[in-house]
């Protein structure tokens, strides 16, 4: 929970930075986008013989918003929002409930070229808190809950590549992300779990004003 108030913190810092480039003169961008989350991987415990989150859940789909500002030189500062839902998997003694993420973050976005027309490749890092939905499970006719709802750090880093068309631009983007461990239950005894990481891919839209 303490990494969790640090990444908030730093998060917040952020994300009044980019809120202040709606009061400044240069490149504001609001950016809409699709998400598909390819893999979820790390240790969770040995609850019901399951030991990693790729056994539980497959890839995931979702969207977001971005509003972002060119504040110096190639670099952006941005703040984002987002839902992420990744079905549960239904094994032969267990089945589970769809797992959803909402990601609130902030971070920085740095281009290789100047604002303008054409390509424009660049790297991000991304600060913040998802919020994941609890999950119950049905084993052998009895139903639970596996883990509850929480807030947990998150933290993604990604590469992307934009085509800016004067006030639009089309962007590709992908990233690493890692996702803080859910919380226990008294069913299941996750205190042992490792945090997950998975490979967002981002397709979308940005309108710049």
């Amino acid at each position: 929970m303490r990494n969790a108030r640090y990444f908030l913190w730093l998060s917040i810092l952020l994300s009044i930075l980019a809120g202040q480039g709606l009061l400044l003169a240069g490149d504001t961008s609001l950016r809409v986008y699709g998400q598909f989350r390819l893999g979820v991987s790390g240790d969770l415990s040995d609850s019901f013989d399951i030991a990693s989150y790729d056994e539980l859940f497959s890839n995931g789909a979702g969207f977001g918003l971005e509003l972002s500002h060119r504040f110096i030189g190639g670099l952006d500062v941005l703040m984002g929002i987002g839902y992420v839902s990744q079905d549960g998997e239904n094994l032969p003694d267990l089945s589970l409930n769809d797992w959803s993420t909402l990601p609130v973050y902030a971070g920085l976005r740095y281009h290789f070229r100047e604002a303008g027309g054409g390509l424009d490749p660049y790297i991000r890092f991304d600060l913040g808190l998802g919020k994941i939905s609890d999950v119950d499970f049905t084993r052998l006719g009895d139903t639970g809950r596996y883990w509850d709802s929480t807030w947990s750090a998150l933290a993604g880093f990604g590469i992307g590549l934009e085509y800016r068309f004067s006030k639009l631009g089309l962007f590709l983007e992908l990233k690493g992300q890692y996702l803080g461990a859910p919380e226990t239950t008294e069913i299941t005894d996750l205190q042992s779990a490792d945090g997950s990481w998975s490979i967002p891919f981002n397709i979308g839209l940005a309108y710049y004003f």
